[in-house]
């Protein structure tokens, strides 16, 4: 399975996207935590902080993921 992450904000320093090649489903709490091995341990609270989103809508953090797909990942923002 490929999960494609796109980056923007402040994630736009690692690039546009990055992508996994994963043998089984995985939630987001674990994508977050492979974001974290990627980009480095000094990025976690922007990680953490941050929401993922489908094309349609935002997706919980124990959301499971099971098939190929690109998701976003958005940092918080001030201001609302």
């Amino acid at each position: 399975m490929k999960v494609t992450i796109q980056f923007y904000g402040a994630f736009r320093q690692f690039g546009q996207d990055l992508s996994f090649t994963l043998s089984s489903p995985i939630t987001v709490r674990e994508l977050k935590s492979l974001l974290v091995s990627s980009l480095g341990a000094h990025q976690k609270d922007l990680i953490e902080s941050s929401a993922f989103a489908s094309e349609s809508s935002i997706i919980g953090r124990d959301s499971l993921i099971e098939t190929d797909c690109t998701l976003s990942i958005l940092p918080p923002v001030c201001g609302g």
